[in-house]
Formats: structure tokens, sequence, C-alpha cells
């Protein structure tokens, strides 16, 4: 969303990276952001204070800010929407499977 800041940044492998491109990614994507960002902001992830410094306090103005930026994006972007690699699903991706397994274990 044209911020490289930690409230956006995600993990990503290079294909679906390079297929995204400039590309606004899909509503579904945005979820999905909110979401994780939550899940950190009820952790003790080193994250959780610059999220909140950066979208806000609570998690309503969290989402609002979040909106806020994506919307903006809309608007310059149109509807260039990139909305994931056909066939992708990180549930039988062993990598993700053992990626979240040890971020969820050291924080």
């Amino acid at each position: 969303m044209g911020h490289d800041h930690i409230w956006n940044l995600v993990l990503s492998h290079s294909h679906c990276n390079m297929a995204k491109s400039d590309k606004l990614v899909s509503d579904v994507f945005i979820t999905k952001l909110e979401q994780r960002n939550e899940n950190i902001m009820g952790s003790n992830h080193p994250w959780k204070a610059k999220i909140a410094e950066e979208l806000g306090r609570t998690p309503i103005i969290r989402v609002q800010t979040l909106r806020k930026h994506y919307e903006n994006m809309k608007s310059v972007l149109g509807k260039n929407y990139w909305g994931g690699t056909e066939g992708y699903n990180p549930s039988t991706d062993s990598f993700y499977r053992r990626l979240i397994t040890k971020i969820n274990n050291t924080h």
C-alpha cells in the first residue's frame, strides 16, 4: 500500500512477490493484515509498540487507519488488484507451517 512500515510488511514467496509487483492487494488480504496485526498486538512480539505507534492504540483505530491507507491507495491505483497466486494454499505449504510454528514458539 505504498508503505514500508512494520504494519504493512508480510512474508511472501519470491514468485508471489514478483507476480504482485505494484498491484494493490484485494480486500481479503487487508482483512488478513488486520488480523495479523491484532494477533501481534495480543502478544509480546517486538513489533507491538511500533504498530500501536503507527496505526493507533485501539483495535478500532488501527482498523480505521489501515482502511484509510487502503482507500487512499485504491483512489490512486484504481482496480489494478492482485488476487494471489492461483492454487497456492498456505495450509499445505510446509515452509509456511514451519515458519508460523517457529514465530509462535519464540514470541
